[in-house]
């Protein structure tokens, strides 16, 4: 039993000792950007920038995506009775609007 209780009581030192220090080390970044503010700045700054790469290209990709969905589920729809004249159209008007374009 009192086996049992010291590993309890290790277990528990290496715990509150572990937590100490990743509080100390938070701490120490917190001091750090303190003391050097045009370091937060910096790495602010730098996160932005990624931030709005990583928007760009994901929209981008995912606009892609879109039209090209949209397209697809248009010509299909040129076979549709009722609603096939009027997507036709549509397709034909788009397709006149991208060659008159400027490159």
């Amino acid at each position: 039993m009192s086996e049992e209780k010291e590993n309890i009581e290790k277990k528990l030192e290496q715990s509150a000792t572990q937590i100490k220090n990743m509080v100390s080390s938070e701490f120490r970044d917190i001091l750090n950007f303190v003391k050097k503010p045009w370091k937060l700045i910096w790495v602010n700054f730098f996160i932005g920038i990624a931030r709005g790469v990583g928007l760009v290209i994901g929209m981008t990709i995912f606009g892609a995506v879109i039209v090209a969905l949209i397209f697809f589920i248009l010509h299909k729809m040129v076979d549709l009775p009722v609603i096939g004249s009027y997507v036709a159209q549509i397709i034909a008007e788009v397709k006149r609007q991208l060659a008159n374009m400027p490159r």
